[in-house]
């Protein structure tokens, strides 16, 4: 009993304290009170968006229209697809087989030696001389004419033109014959660009060095936006890159290949052979792509890898790894050791027999590539015991100086290799490529064998979509090989070049209409190494200066585990990431099949613009400004997503899996309402009157062939022009794409100069749209009728109320068939902002408030998504934008189309102010007007919407309060969600080189060094026929290194060398050169107006890419909900200040929004911490070894040419001539110049 009593006092004091502790906390926030203010904020701006917006009379016009809702089988829908886009890479293909058939035919009949002095069209010699656009080139005149399809340059669709790379020149008798004969392959290029009208560039590049590329077109292009001009004018001229180490050339002239190469130690001794060799190495690197494996091993009385971390182990030729080899090259310091070549020779012959016995590797060529300073001979008890009898292992040796070495040679030439000796950089690029004519030989003497090739994407050009005329489109190239078939008296297998076109991935994606996989629904292609050619989260850094200056392709290597980010945080949700991988096995397999799993979204790719923001100039910052000024710096989500995917296997093959990801729920259904033109009573254009409307820019409702002369400065112009045809007498719609034909022997049918293409059931969907929308832009009801009812009357001073309270800038409405309206409330200064506006929406599917309503339709379907704009801060009068998605359906439901409006931020928060300010408790004591509460309005990723401080607006709150966000993450308000951005975007890293001025001793020392250099350039280098190209390099181990600032300032050591590629530049990956000093050039004569670009006419600094992580926040609204009931949620901060005191605060959901009201009492001083969302670069070990990559799956393309029995009775693999006596060459110099100078 007296335990009883005991415990009934305690109780009884337990709940005299929660009274207390309770009635305090009323006294401390009046959460009833929050709960009101909440209820009638979101009431007021639901009522106010419905009747400014007309949702309800466009959502009953879609039901008059007796729309119907459909569910989408996604399977069909990618195999339809899949089956296009197989269809126009089959005409691609087509063409380079056209085009290889007849380069044969004609070098078998043309002359082993040509002329001279060839005539023919050469893009540097262009120079217009009228007005009429009529030019000149090497005495043969052509015309030259402005074409949207070709990168918007003036061009010659009739003829083909000649483009040399530095160092190539049309009196060396190989390239004089290779442009003669390959002059009839114009014929071919007319007739392909005629039977395939989206047909890109064409080309022939030669292994002599020469390109032919059609259309014909000047160097540079005249239209080109000159970087930099002359005192009066003159446009400069820029060296084409050497094309022969780059993918598209390379992948098509080999197979495979796994590469051991071995540097000897020695190399490092001297300061000018480290040069040589490094950029030795680097050079073979640069020849290799995704689907060869390398590693590089610096041998001494061992042989060890130069990256640690690829021990034991070849590695895929990736850019990353790649980059980590050209790193540790550069890295590495002499040491005093033994030379045991037998050693390093059996470490590389181990390595290539473990990966060809496990199958790993390319398994197909093998090859050593041995770089020493040793003329010595190899140890052939070492050769024989790996090598005999059947040589898998092909040997290349390079001797970096010293005098010739028949042993080097006799090694390479018996082991099917070449022997290179160098001694100058100019040399290294040539030498370097005769390795992969060899390489070339066994399927040159197969004769029959012509393996196509797929390089990987790139940006190059100018994009063809409205509106994007000055930016890059992504590409990629399809190639195959020439062979040489004329017969000669010695055995020879000679490769003539390589043929190809240009593919815009712009044109793959048309084939792949978005309107057909809906909002949030996106597609993409896979390759066989698991890298994505295109995906909508593809980034690649803005802007391509090398391919614009020099045709110099910058291939992007993204994987698709890297834009897929799974919904994976940790042990809770592993089934998505393995979902992931698998989905990416299949479709590398190129398998049909479907999956689904969730995945994180973050919409516009806020992730990394904010990256960029802080990145670009000033001007680069207004153009990206525009495209994200309505959106928050992180918006993230979460959705499941059904992919389907199916293989675009071709009858030639292709490596390519197509991809289509649908949101579940929503996604699996379409709208199906058309408008039947032909039926239609009045003309259909009526509904698209007035200048207040736009289509989407991306998507093909109609279009004429690129051939055609009918061009539209507007999509909307051509849209227009198409609906009036409609109504001619005989109008078909031309819904089907041409068919290519199955065997190239069979000539495709041209189509007229005016065909066209038109999408039947996207083009009633939108005038079906413009049909239900037609009377938006009216001030009053939609329809005339409705304004005699009271209640319209009623609802009209509603609406007008609802204008002048919140203030009206314009409301817009965007619909599933891309068509995007809108109506300006405001008649005043504000609207000169219009086109902005319009050019800004006119993606509107693709814009981050559509994605985000159709959304938050599932959330909550009465509802508004409210957005600020991030930098809202510094603008004193930001707008407010507000969407609404309007969905159609009975049971199953489908997206029609977005509403929204903009209006003042200064509005909505006088109005917030004016709500809150008041109670309905006469016991309130406390409201969002005294000093004792703070108030926020926060969205459903944490940004602040509303607060008393104008300078919070579009901030993070994370970054106001940091301490009251973390418990709202405790209290699952709201879900931290870890985003890891493998596209990452980062400055480049500090150089920790000293960039103090030199001293007087270090100048001597630099002075003799390049002295030095001179003679013996003069010695070794002496080139005829570019006697005053002098490249200059340091040579004296006491000479510091240039800077990093000068280093990026000149380019890669192609323009230091005789005759070399100018354009190839240290990239922003690391690929530092050496240090070096720039070219030194004397005087030549040059063709009136033009002048020579030098290096500062590049970027100095370059961005670089990494990984970068950043946590982001999504609200959690069923927690805030409670048995369908919104209360609520009660929280307070203890033990946060030395007095003991607490902080609550009081979190309430505010109906029919995406926002949260959050009010915090001010009376306690808790201590208040920042959380950033700014990515930051994830900090992982140096190095490649951490790498992904490494571990993921990858098929190996399907055929390898690595052996013909006749290749062995090819004698010719390098020489070892003895150089030119050096008085002898520099005593030839002196004279020379003394001519020179006399007859200049």
């Amino acid at each position: 009993m007296f335990l009883s009593a005991k415990k009934f006092v305690h109780y009884g004091v337990l709940l005299l304290l929660w009274i207390k502790s309770s009635y305090q906390q009323e006294e401390d926030i009046p959460h009833n009170e929050v709960k009101n203010w909440a209820l009638k904020f979101g009431v007021d701006l639901w009522e106010f968006g419905k009747q400014v917006t007309k949702m309800s009379e466009i959502q009953r016009n879609y039901h008059e229209m007796q729309a119907e809702v459909l569910k989408k089988d996604g399977l069909v829908l990618v195999r339809e697809m899949a089956e296009e886009v197989k269809n126009t890479l089959d005409f691609k293909m087509n063409a380079v087989m056209k085009l290889v058939e007849s380069a044969e035919q004609a070098a078998v009949s043309a002359p082993r030696e040509g002329n001279v002095a060839p005539k023919y069209y050469a893009s540097q010699h262009f120079d217009t001389s009228s007005g009429d656009g009529k030019t000149f080139a090497t005495g043969q005149e052509t015309f030259l004419s402005s074409n949207r399809h070709f990168d918007h340059l003036a061009v010659n669709i009739t003829l083909s033109a000649v483009l040399l790379p530095a160092g190539v020149k049309d009196i060396d008798p190989e390239v004089a014959a290779g442009i003669q004969w390959s002059e009839y392959l114009d014929l071919l290029f007319v007739n392909n660009y005629e039977s395939d009208s989206s047909l890109s560039w064409q080309y022939y590049g030669a292994t002599s060095g020469f390109l032919r590329r059609f259309p014909a077109m000047s160097w540079p292009p005249i239209e080109e936006r000159i970087f930099g001009t002359s005192s009066n004018g003159n446009r400069i001229v820029r060296d084409v890159y050497d094309f022969r180490i780059s993918n598209w050339f390379i992948g098509a002239a080999n197979s495979p290949k796994d590469l051991a190469i071995l540097l000897d130690n020695e190399c490092y001794v001297s300061e000018r052979n480290k040069h040589l060799a490094i950029t030795t190495v680097k050079t073979i690197l640069d020849t290799l792509g995704p689907n060869d494996y390398v590693n590089v091993y610096r041998y001494g009385d061992t042989a060890e890898e130069i990256v640690q971390c690829f021990k034991d182990s070849l590695v895929q030729a990736s850019p990353e790894n790649v980059q980590e080899l050209k790193i540790a090259t550069n890295s590495i310091k002499h040491e005093e050791m033994p030379t045991n070549i037998s050693a390093a020779l059996g470490t590389a012959f181990e390595i290539l027999l473990k990966y060809n016995r496990t199958g790993q590797g390319s398994q197909c060529n093998q090859a050593i590539m041995l770089i020493t300073t040793d003329n010595a001979g190899l140890p052939t008890d070492v050769i024989k015991r790996y090598n005999s009898p059947h040589m898998p292992v092909r040997i290349f040796t390079y001797l970096i100086g010293g005098d010739k070495s028949p042993e080097l040679r006799n090694a390479a030439c018996a082991n099917k290799g070449f022997y290179a000796r160098i001694t100058e950089l100019e040399d290294i690029r040539s030498q370097i490529f005769e390795y992969v004519k060899v390489l070339a030989r066994p399927m040159v003497l197969y004769q029959h064998e012509h393996p196509i090739h797929w390089s990987p994407v790139y940006v190059g050009g100018k994009s063809g979509r409205y509106g994007k005329e000055n930016t890059g489109q992504l590409m990629t190239s399809v190639t195959a090989p020439i062979l040489d078939r004329r017969n000669y008296t010695v055995k020879t297998a000679n490769l003539l070049g390589i043929v190809g076109t240009d593919v815009p991935i712009e044109e793959i994606q048309k084939l792949v209409p978005p309107y057909k996989l809906g909002v949030n629904g996106y597609s993409f292609i896979v390759d066989n190494n698991g890298r994505v050619l295109y995906h909508p989260d593809l980034r690649p850094l803005p802007g391509n200066v090398d391919y614009e200056e020099t045709l110099k392709p910058s291939y992007i290597s993204v994987d698709l585990s890297e834009v897929e980010l799974a919904e994976y945080d940790g042990p809770l949700h592993p089934l998505n990431n393995s979902l992931l991988l698998d989905l990416r096995h299949d479709m590398i397999d190129q398998k049909e099949g479907e999956t689904n799993f969730a995945i994180k979204i973050h919409y516009d790719n806020m992730v990394s613009k904010r990256v960029l923001l802080g990145m670009l100039s000033a001007a680069s910052y207004a153009s990206l400004n525009v495209l994200i000024v309505l959106s928050h710096a992180c918006a993230i989500g979460s959705v499941k997503e059904e992919f389907n995917f199916e293989n675009i296997s071709t009858h030639e093959g292709t490596p390519f899996s197509l991809g289509l990801a649908l949101p579940e729920g929503y996604g699996m259904f379409e709208l199906l309402a058309e408008h039947e033109i032909k039926r239609a009573i009045i003309n259909v254009t009526a509904y698209f009157k007035g200048n207040n409307w736009k289509v989407h820019p991306d998507w093909v409702y109609c279009e004429y062939s690129s051939t055609s002369e009918k061009w539209f400065p507007s999509p909307e112009e051509r849209v227009l022009h198409f609906l009036a045809r409609t109504r001619n007498p005989g109008w078909k719609w031309k819904s089907l794409r041409p068919k290519s034909p199955i065997s190239l022997h069979k000539q495709a049918s041209k189509p007229d100069k005016d065909a066209y293409y038109c999408d039947k059931k996207l083009v009633q969907s939108l005038v079906l749209d413009a049909l239900v929308t037609d009377g938006f832009d009216k001030r009053g009801a939609m329809h005339k009728e409705e304004y005699q009812s009271p209640i319209a009357i009623l609802m009209a001073l509603l609406h007008s109320q609802g204008k002048s309270t919140f203030d009206v800038t314009r409301s817009f409405i965007a619909t599933r068939s891309g068509l995007f309206r809108w109506h300006e409330h405001q008649q005043s200064e504000e609207t000169n902002d219009q086109p902005l506006f319009a050019e800004k929406y006119a993606r509107a599917m693709d814009s981050s408030w559509y994605k985000r309503a159709v959304d938050q339709h599932f959330i909550e379907p009465e509802s508004f998504v409210f957005s600020v704009p991030f930098d809202a801060a510094d603008n004193p009068n930001p707008l407010v934008t507000a969407t609404h998605a309007v969905f159609i359906g009975t049971g199953h439901k489908a997206p029609a189309a977005v509403v929204g409006l903009q209006f003042q931020h200064s509005s909505l928060a006088s109005r917030f102010v004016n709500i809150t300010s008041t109670c309905s408790d006469t016991n309130c004591k406390k409201n969002c007007a005294s000093d004792a509460l703070d108030c926020y309005v926060l969205d459903n990723n944490g940004f602040i919407i509303i607060s008393e401080r104008h300078e919070h607006t579009g901030k993070f709150f994370g970054e106001i309060d940091g301490t009251i966000m973390d418990s709202l993450v405790q209290d699952r308000i709201y879900r931290k969600v870890t985003v890891t951005d493998y596209q990452g975007i980062c400055s480049p890293q500090e150089s920790h080189q000293s960039a103090a001025p030199k001293t007087f001793s270090e100048s001597i020392t630099t002075t003799i060094a390049i002295l030095g250099n001179f003679l013996w350039s003069m010695a070794f280098g002496f080139n005829f026929q570019n006697l005053w190209q002098v490249a200059f390099a340091f040579a004296g181990e006491s000479a510091k290194p240039l800077d990093e600032d000068t280093i990026r300032e000149v380019h890669e050591f192609g323009s230091l060398a005789i005759g070399g590629d100018s354009t190839d530049e240290p990239t922003s990956e690391g690929n530092e050169a050496f240090p070096r000093l720039p070219t030194i050039v004397a005087a030549t004569p040059a063709s009136p107006g033009t002048t020579r670009a030098t290096s500062a006419h590049y970027p100095q600094r370059k961005l670089r890419t990494c990984e970068k992580k950043t946590d982001l926040y999504i609200l959690q609204p069923e927690r805030l909900n409670t048995s369908g009931q919104s209360n609520p949620l009660k929280g307070k901060l203890t033990n946060c200040h030395d007095t003991g005191c607490e902080r609550p605060f009081s979190v309430q959901k505010v109906r029919h929004t995406n926002l949260i009201l959050l009010v915090v009492d001010t009376l306690c001083p808790c201590g208040s911490k920042q959380l950033s969302i700014e990515p930051i670069e994830a900090l992982i070990e140096p190095g490649a070894c951490t790498a992904r990559r490494e571990r993921l799956y990858r098929r190996r393309p399907p055929k390898c040419i690595n052996y013909h029995p006749e290749e062995m009775e090819i004698k010719f693999c390098g020489s070892a001539s003895r150089p030119c006596h050096f008085f002898f060459t520099l005593a030839i110099a002196i004279v020379s110049s003394t001519i020179a100078t006399r007859l200049a």
